[in-house]
């Protein structure tokens, strides 16, 4: 559009377990039948029907975005040139024995029959029933009280089928004599040992525990180090039932009770590919924009697992293996290939493997298979890497992380030198429901149908969408309807032009933005830039904008520096006369360390300032918008005032309760990981608390630490002042 050559590639995603899951429930409310009750090849050609349905309407809903993509580009993950291109990446990988089966203990759900990435299971803190369970000591056997039994805590009381051991503490003294020895399992009057380790918590319940390594993962790691067998006792269909327990894990996809089991699954060895993967971000190859994002994918890649690629269900790209009678398996594109690749007679029966590779496997390929690789493609020669790619915070494990990687790998130029999928990530926020739920496809919360009324520009109607909508940039989690029980049909009834949009700008140092989205994410993008450096002062970003195009941007980075809106100011490439400023916080009214900002917007002769919230301190309170009002300039606030407040809480609690303004550092681990007795590496917080951790640290200045750590610590890292509490 700016005489520039350009793709924005158009994709669908055939999203295997979501999709799958979506049509056997329709099956069953609508039909009362299931998959099986059609049989793998009928039910594919209904998910093909399926597909075809929700292409056109995704492909609409991207138009009437104003999306400018090419449609005959578009391409599908499954369709003939991916799967082809997805099969021959999978041969690469598996020549190189980077692809491997083994019998391992994972996830399992027993609705959908299919094992389930890590990634992919949400852990809900339950209440749930403690049972006393006792194991009768063999051979006569007494505790130091004169019990003839060990009595053992347990959530799940009908797991002692699958029980190996009894474990206890090495220190713990009411056992040290019992170490060694054997107990009988009730009801089975089968023995097993009585062993020790230090995983054991000395303190819940009893002191014993059962272990039960086919359907724990605690009790996998013990059953490991004590080379102990395992009993798997749970079907794929999970007939025995659980109870829930302390820590229920549920699966994102069909969210039943998921079940820890041993299977036999396909795996990618991925360490090697991601030590490639982070250099890449690291020597600025890659960019992740906010630059904050990288912490969240260095800390999951230099922790990296070896990725399970196999799921047990039939949409998706069959994994191509067969196999003899002898169950030894040949690799190949084809059964044809793999017989004349192998010299394997037409008499000889082979049967190929019944898995399909994890959707995430074809999306990770993406970048270059939609391209046009392997074959050569002038799309592929003008357009690979990509330029700029923006995806949510919540896939960057699943999508982003996975792409750069199995990229670099792949694709080589012609001395040997990796592609890397991208060169810059823009991360954005979600959008969920009232409920603090993100919106899904396979959940049934897409869509918003907006009219067939022409676009319309922000200063139409970019007042009332803010008014309707509350934005949370890429910094944050969420874009929240205002309007939480009529949801997305208020928002397109009440703006049936559709999403306004900013012009492009035509100036060299103009920069267009597209939607007032991006012009209120900007803003807060820019206060966020300034966290963990601007305490005690809050977090301020501004935003300038002339004939729908941003002019300036600015952010209060040091306290004791520029304001905002002078950083906003000095960044200005034009004259700011008649602009509007949008900032996060009342400009203030007096000279301290650095000028009045309301005063210098007054100089500037802006004509109109939006804000989202009133500043606390009662020595700005609405004296800011009184100077503004003065001269004539249009003041608007409370737009994205929770978002302010939040970005801010720290500050705002201290103005409303008077609390000093004194700071404590933090005492923790580098990485968020800390070692066990044996070597072990494991994290100490929830994947949520991971991800949230530099959040909190801005939000609260004071970090409680213990005594004797601050006391021992270095001097230099306790400015300005020593302060700990002994008891609180």
């Amino acid at each position: 559009m700016q005489g520039k050559n350009t793709l924005l590639q158009l994709g669908i995603d055939h999203a295997g377990i979501a999709t799958q899951n979506i049509l056997e429930n329709q099956l069953k409310n609508q039909e009362c039948k299931t998959r099986l009750d059609y049989g793998k090849k009928e039910f594919i050609q209904k998910a093909w029907k399926w597909k075809k349905i929700s292409e056109q309407l995704i492909i609409k809903q991207i138009k009437r975005l104003g999306c400018s993509v090419d449609s005959n580009t578009l391409r599908f993950t499954m369709d003939e040139h991916a799967s082809k291109a997805v099969r021959s990446i999978f041969l690469i990988l598996y020549e190189k024995k980077l692809i491997y089966k083994k019998n391992r203990l994972i996830y399992w759900d027993p609705k959908l029959k299919t094992v389930i990435s890590d990634l992919e299971v949400k852990y809900h803190e339950k209440n749930a029933q403690i049972w006393y369970l006792k194991y009768k000591l063999d051979n006569h056997l007494k505790t130091k009280k004169g019990l003839s039994f060990l009595e053992v805590a347990t959530t799940r009381p009908e797991t002692i089928f699958g029980d190996v051991a009894i474990a206890v503490h090495p220190k713990d003294d009411r056992y040290q004599d019992l170490i060694g020895k054997y107990v009988i399992i009730p009801l089975l009057n089968r023995t097993i040992p009585i062993i020790k380790d230090s995983c054991v918590k000395m303190e819940f319940g009893t002191g014993c525990l059962k272990v039960t390594p086919a359907h724990d993962f605690n009790d996998f790691n013990i059953c490991k180090k004590h080379k102990l067998k395992m009993i798997n006792i749970f079907t794929f269909s999970g007939n025995l039932r659980k109870l829930p327990e302390v820590f229920d894990y549920q699966g994102d996809r069909s969210n039943v009770i998921l079940e820890p089991m041993i299977t036999n699954q396909w795996y990618l060895k991925i360490k090697s590919l991601a030590n490639t993967a982070i250099q890449a971000v690291k020597n600025g190859k890659i960019q992740f924009i906010p630059k904050q994002y990288e912490n969240l994918y260095f800390s999951w890649m230099n922790n990296i697992e070896d990725w399970c690629i196999s799921r047990q269900i039939w949409w998706g790209h069959q994994i191509p293996i067969w196999y003899d009678s002898n169950k030894t398996p040949y690799a190949g594109n084809s059964e044809s290939e793999v017989r004349k690749k192998f010299k394997i007679k037409s008499d000889v029966l082979l049967v190929q493997d019944q898995d399909v590779l994890d959707t995430w496997f074809s999306s990770a390929v993406w970048s270059f298979v939609s391209l046009g690789w392997p074959e050569k493609s002038l799309y592929f020669d003008t357009f690979h890497p990509t330029n700029l790619i923006v995806s949510g915070f919540d896939i960057i494990y699943f999508w982003i992380a996975r792409m750069i990687m199995l990229t670099m790998y792949i694709v080589k130029d012609s001395s040997g030198n990796s592609h890397v999928p991208f060169n810059k990530i823009y991360i954005t926020g979600l959008i969920r429901d009232q409920y603090g739920k993100k919106m899904s496809k396979s959940k049934g919360a897409s869509s918003i149908g907006f009219s067939d009324a022409s676009h319309t520009s922000l200063a139409k109607k970019g007042e009332s969408f803010i008014d309707t909508i509350l934005v949370i940039s890429k910094y944050v989690d969420a874009i929240i309807l205002r309007h939480p029980k009529e949801g997305a049909s208020k928002l397109a009834s009440e703006h049936s032009g559709g999403i306004p949009v900013i012009n492009a700008g035509d100036g060299a140092n103009q920069h267009p933005t597209q939607t007032i989205l991006d012009l209120f994410s900007i803003q807060d993008t820019q206060a966020r830039l300034g966290r963990f450096t601007t305490s005690p002062n809050p977090n301020v970003g501004c935003v300038i904008v002339k004939n729908d195009c941003i002019i300036g941007e600015g952010y209060h980075k040091k306290s004791g520096s520029d304001h905002a809106e002078i950083s906003a100011l000095k960044s200005a490439k034009t004259c700011v006369q008649g602009s509007t400023v949008y900032v996060t916080l009342e400009p203030c009214s007096h000279y301290g360390k650095t000028p009045s900002c309301a005063h210098a917007l007054v100089k500037a002769k802006v004509k109109k300032v939006v804000v989202s919230t009133i500043d606390p301190n009662p020595n700005v309170s609405g004296k800011g918008f009184e100077i503004l009002k003065k001269s004539g300039i249009e003041v608007k606030y409370d737009f994205m005032k929770k978002v302010a407040k939040k970005l801010n809480i720290g500050f705002f609690k201290r103005m409303k309760y008077g609390i000093p303004w004194i700071k404590l550092k933090l005492a923790a681990t580098l990485d968020g990981r800390t070692a066990t007795n044996y070597g072990e590496s494991k994290w100490i917080t929830s994947l949520k608390s991971r991800q949230n951790v530099q959040e909190l640290r801005a939000e609260s200045d004071a970090i409680l630490s213990s005594a004797t750590s601050i006391l021992k610590d270095q001097s230099k890292l306790t400015n300005p002042e020593r302060i700990y509490l002994e008891h609180f």
